[in-house]
């Protein structure tokens, strides 16, 4: 038992395993927590962007209604 015990400790240290183990729990945990993080991140700012440019076009044209206003003054 000692032996099998010692064999996979050694395998375990090997630099090449650490990585694969490491890559498939980081993996895992990505999909798990940081893939619905980033799209609701995307989500957000996506909504912040059609805002801001709807809300810059009704600035345009409450700029508009205002010069017309002030033509039609003259």
């Amino acid at each position: 038992m000692s032996e099998i015990k010692q064999a996979a400790n050694d395998i375990l240290a090997h630099p090449k395993v650490a990585l694969g183990i490491t890559a498939f729990f980081t993996s895992h945990l990505w999909l798990d927590y940081g893939e619905p993080l980033v799209r609701g991140v995307g989500t957000i700012l996506g909504l912040v962007v059609v805002f801001m440019v709807i809300y810059k076009i009704h600035l345009e044209i409450k700029v508009l209604n205002e010069k017309l206003k002030d033509n039609n003054k003259q």
